[in-house]
């Protein structure tokens, strides 16, 4: 693998460049916008190292991190078997820069920084209840926010439709500066929240009070609240795999609290848990990891149609890894222009 230096490739040069090479890219390098272009190219000395990873990816992550000064960072990673690019697309070209894999993943933590020794705490719940919960999280901030603006107002009561008003707002806004948008933002599957039952869930697990739609804090839930207000940086990090010649979709999120580091699962069964430095590193490891090589894509005729695969089988943006619907002239998360 070549020194960190940005080589940049004009993408529709890729894939003829890697066929001089006898590199055929495999249906996860096409399901992200990788098309042939005509005629032969030559590679220029500096791709070489670069196209196997471009070319035959085993796994492709979209990263994004909020600063503690609201700053937002995306790019994408992508690994095979042995090595890892950063990923983008600028201009109609594609910037790669090449990184071994424990780098990036040193690079990765570190936007967290370091904690002392941590005590485990360990919370099992349902996404939908996890996104309620930043939810209540960005609300009582925005109320601090706003009594700092306006210092008459002290008084703060948190409902049911509040609740569901101000995310539902930010989530159409796209703004991903907040807790729950972020968390929601890198949900592979669209869905809309029952705010109502996902309340009734943080209830019963003794995190928050909850009667007559009225919203407060329950002893349980102190520490996690208290946490979650002191947020510094959040990372997010959604992959995408084959396994058993099936694509397969992970996301998960990490917190950089006053204390603590957290761990978010975005799986529909999720969970929140503190994490200490070495098992940071290990867990990003995980999401960056190289899945199965992908099955040899399934050639069809015209007559059969114009869709390479069936829907279960969907393209993805080239720059943030979010499913396109076929015909789609734009992603409906980033707004990239699809070819």
């Amino acid at each position: 693998m070549s020194e960190n230096q940005t080589i940049r490739i004009p993408k529709e040069s890729i894939i003829q460049a890697g066929n001089e090479l006898g590199i055929k890219s495999n249906r996860l390098a096409v399901y992200f916008g990788l098309e042939e272009g005509k005629g032969k190219v030559k590679p220029e000395e500096t791709w070489r190292s670069v196209l196997p990873v471009v070319l035959r990816p085993r796994n492709f992550s979209g990263v994004k991190v909020l600063f503690q000064d609201d700053n937002l960072l995306f790019t994408n990673i992508l690994r095979n078997e042995n090595e890892a690019v950063f990923f983008g697309i600028e201009n109609e070209d594609v910037m790669v820069l090449p990184m071994e894999s424990d780098e990036i993943m040193v690079l990765l933590s570190s936007y967290l920084g370091e904690t002392e020794p941590t005590p485990r705490i360990k919370q099992e719940l349902s996404l939908d209840a996890l996104i309620a919960m930043l939810a209540i999280v960005d609300s009582v901030r925005h109320a601090k926010l706003m009594n700092v603006l306006d210092p008459s107002k002290t008084e703060f009561d948190l409902d049911l439709a509040s609740l569901s008003k101000e995310f539902k707002d930010s989530v159409v806004a796209k703004d991903i500066r907040w807790l729950a948008p972020f968390m929601h933002d890198l949900r592979w599957e669209a869905k809309e929240i029952n705010f109502d039952v996902a309340l009734r869930e943080l209830a019963k697990l003794g995190i928050v009070q909850y009667k007559n739609e009225k919203i407060g804090i329950d002893d349980r839930g102190i520490v996690l609240f208290d946490e979650l207000l002191n947020r510094k940086t959040m990372l997010g990090i959604r992959s995408v795999f084959y396994h058993e010649e099936k694509l397969n979709y992970s996301s998960m999120a990490f917190i950089r609290s006053e204390n603590y580091i957290w761990q978010l699962d975005g799986s529909e069964k999720s969970c929140m848990m503190t994490l200490n430095n070495e098992e940071l590193q290990g867990m990003i490891a995980v999401m960056l990891s190289p899945g199965e090589n992908p099955p040899e894509e399934r050639r069809v005729s015209m007559e059969e149609g114009k869709d390479r695969e069936d829907s279960s089988n969907p393209l993805f943006c080239r720059n943030c890894g979010e499913k396109v619907s076929i015909g789609a002239r734009f992603c409906k998360r980033c707004g990239t222009k699809v070819n």
